[in-house]
């Protein structure tokens, strides 16, 4: 429909004009409120962000739609930024009214809140707050219905929810919700942006280590044979083999290294690159106290992936048994580098530092890995007042080790001795 000079300057013509205005304003907001999902793990394709807007736009007041659509993207930057700097008091209110303002917006139940919940779960697995993303993604599935187009983002919604479950020790639903995805992912229709075998593969060693955790060892192997048997169907079988068959040593690294170790042979049979077997292979050794021949073990593994921090960071406590320290802390080092993020190195270096008796240093490192940590772990205040009892600082060595016995947490990671 075309509209003369004359017919644009009428209240008609203003009218039109004014929608049309409104129209782009919502759908600029939307596309780059999804578009801004994009990048992150739940990967909308233009035919799921073309459902978005149409949902968007069908219904409701245009200027009290693009109120609420500015409210929930300066509410998502907010979010982002509380997440980047570890708030997680302030991200998660944020996260909140993003939803609410889009639900308004577009309504509770709309596929782009369900896309945003999914994205706000992913915040919360960050900070393992278990029962919050479990209710989430609860709310989330409830978005998503046989009429979307994109079943991704439901499969990978499900997939973080039976994590959730899993993490909670509900197993027997974890177990259930993993299944149902595997059993569901194998109808999909690859060109129809689905599941790939990666997402599979993830789906069913996901419920492999449930059953692990759930005690059902045996079961968790044959899951992963049966993984093994679908993986011989791909073009690069090998690498993707020997992935899950380090897994499945994994199970049997503590409890029977022997047929752990037997595993891993069969991995370096499959793919000899593989690094994470050798790695796997120096922790076996590592636990068993065989320390010189864990760090050649975790020495081929770097050879084989000088990028891996993991690497550097087991073969630093290798050394700091072992000996020397000197070469634990220079380990600890290229981890931190390679992973600056990561509070394990820092542990790493924590230790080296101490067994130099650089207490300065040491100190350091163990609050930055508290930082990193948020604070979560009481074995890291156990070590720090350790550090402060060799410094001379008794109040705070007490105040540290009474923290940590007033701590839930109990895990204790395979720190080496001071």
């Amino acid at each position: 429909m075309k509209l003369t000079l004359a017919q644009l300057k009428s209240p008609k013509g203003l009218l039109i004009g004014f929608l049309v205005l409104s129209t782009i304003t919502i759908s600029t907001i939307i596309f780059f409120l999804a578009r801004n999902i994009t990048s992150g793990p739940t990967n909308l394709d233009s035919q799921l962000l073309m459902q978005i807007l149409k949902e968007c736009l069908k219904t409701g007041d245009d200027d009290k739609k693009t109120s609420h659509l500015f409210k929930a993207e300066r509410e998502y930057f907010l979010a982002k930024a509380a997440a980047s700097r570890g708030d997680y008091k302030s991200g998660h209110e944020s996260w909140q009214e993003t939803i609410y303002e889009l639900g308004l917006a577009c309504g509770d139940k709309s596929v782009i809140v369900g896309i945003f919940l999914k994205s706000q779960g992913d915040f919360e697995t960050e900070f393992g707050r278990w029962k919050v993303v479990e209710a989430i993604d609860r709310r989330a599935l409830a978005c998503f219905d046989a009429s979307l187009s994109n079943p991704l983002i439901a499969f990978r919604c499900r997939q973080q929810l039976a994590v959730a479950l899993q993490k909670q020790n509900k197993f027997a639903e974890a177990i259930k919700l993993f299944q149902e995805n595997i059993s569901t992912a194998e109808g999909f229709d690859k060109a129809n942006n689905t599941p790939d075998g990666e997402e599979v593969s993830y789906a069913m060693r996901c419920l492999a280590w449930t059953y692990a955790l759930a005690g059902q060892t045996e079961t968790a192997a044959e899951t992963y044979e049966r993984l093994i048997k679908k993986l011989e169907k791909f073009p690069q079988k090998n690498e993707g083999i020997a992935a899950v068959l380090v897994a499945e040593a994994e199970l049997f690294k503590n409890r029977d290294p022997n047929r752990a170790v037997a595993l891993l042979s069969r991995a370096t049979q499959a793919h000899p690159q593989s690094a994470e077997a050798h790695s796997t292979l120096g922790q076996i050794l590592d636990e068993q106290k065989k320390y010189s021949t864990a760090v050649e073990e975790f020495t081929k593994a770097i050879a084989i992936d000088p990028k891996d921090s993991n690497f550097y960071n087991w073969r630093s406590h290798a050394y700091s048994y072992a000996g020397p320290p000197e070469k634990g802390l220079a380990d600890a080092n290229k981890a931190v580098e390679l992973s600056p993020d990561d509070f394990s190195p820092r542990e790493q270096r924590a230790i080296a530092y101490d067994q130099l008796k650089q207490y300065d240093n040491a100190l350091e490192n163990w609050n930055q890995a508290i930082s990193l940590s948020h604070g979560r772990f009481s074995y890291h205040f156990e070590r720090r007042a350790q550090v402060y009892e060799e410094m001379g600082k008794k109040d705070l060595a007490a105040a540290d080790r009474l923290k940590a016995a007033q701590m839930k947490d109990r895990q204790h990671a395979p720190v080496a001795p001071s």
